[in-house]
């Protein structure tokens, strides 16, 4: 009893919370920048891929903590559990990251690209409550600034903020389905002038198939559709991606995965194509820090040849983020 209390009131705080952050929305409309669009899309905060990797983690944590391993006799004396002290889950964190950028396109163009450096500063803050046991839910904000070397009339600041549900399939291992809404506003550089805002809603579907113990291969298919100001830039992306992830150590991790989108722009007819290569190498010699190396290639066709375009990005960072 005391436990379906406990469930509904955290469910009560998160649709509570969820609803009162709607409410700040200001949406406004002036002059955009489409580089700067196009590059804040290509470093996602969180991806799909994230965002069905930690509901599995939790969800499936929370649900072996409580049983048994499965033994002979089973059928016979029906589910057993272990009477442990469970791990305390912290559904709230804090993080900051740093991560300084090579790009060799810059502005995302067909012809003639040119590199440069850019700095890219990350704070922000999460809340993920386990509002059942195969239901995760989770509010997080976001604020980047782009900071660039040579080109510095790019420089922008990216603010997210978002939520969303994550519930994981019982009769089907290592399967999520998630939705979620998410709110993203670009300005300049001093943020002052905004250039687009959006809101977007993402549904999706994520498994893992586990290899071993330590490494498995993951699949997931997304669609996200978007509400821009202004509107010619508006579009939808629909997404199937696959990775390969492994523990190479108790510290060091390794995650390749391949991007395939279709995104239609709303106005004007324009259709991309979209393939992206991501390469992640992590070191995590603390709980709280995260060392790691990201480097990544995209490769965009469209309809329009204008807006075709080969970048790759290669980016050392350092992130902490603390849990409560």
């Amino acid at each position: 009893m005391k436990n379906k209390i406990k469930a509904r009131a955290t469910l009560i705080t998160f649709i509570s919370i969820c609803f009162i952050v709607l409410l700040g929305f200001d949406l406004l409309a002036q002059t955009i920048s489409p580089p700067q669009i196009a590059s804040e899309r290509q470093i996602e905060v969180e991806d799909p891929a994230g965002t069905g990797k930690k509901a599995i983690e939790v969800l499936k944590r929370q649900k072996y903590e409580q049983m048994a391993p499965p033994s002979p006799g089973d059928d016979a004396i029906g589910q057993q559990y272990i009477l442990k002290r469970k791990t305390e889950y912290m559904p709230f964190s804090v993080f900051a990251d740093i991560s300084l950028n090579w790009t060799s396109n810059v502005a995302l163009t067909k012809n003639s690209p040119q590199d440069d450096n850019f700095f890219l500063y990350t704070t922000g803050a999460s809340y993920q409550p386990i509002l059942s046991r195969n239901l995760l839910g989770e509010i997080t904000a976001t604020y980047q600034w782009f900071r660039y070397d040579r080109f510095n009339e790019m420089d922008f600041d990216s603010f997210n903020i978002g939520g969303g549900l994550s519930y994981a399939i019982p009769e089907v291992e290592n399967l999520v389905f998630f939705g979620r809404y998410n709110y993203n506003r670009l300005t300049n550089s001093d943020a002052t002038g905004e250039y687009y805002s959006n809101n977007s809603i993402t549904f999706g579907i994520f498994k893992t198939f586990p290899l071993a113990r330590t490494h498995y291969i993951y699949g997931g298919l997304t669609s996200q559709f978007g509400f821009a100001t202004p509107k010619l830039y508006q579009r939808d992306y629909h997404t199937f991606l696959c990775g390969y992830n492994i523990l190479i150590t108790e510290k060091v991790s390794l995650d390749l995965n391949a991007r395939f989108s279709y995104i239609p722009y709303q106005e004007d007819g324009r259709n991309d194509y979209n393939e992206a290569v991501t390469l992640n190498i992590s070191y995590k010699p603390r709980p709280w820090l995260n060392i790691y190396f990201i480097g990544f290639a995209a490769f965009n066709q469209s309809n329009r040849s204008v807006f075709e375009y080969n970048v790759v990005n290669l980016a050392p960072n350092i992130g902490i983020k603390i849990r409560f």
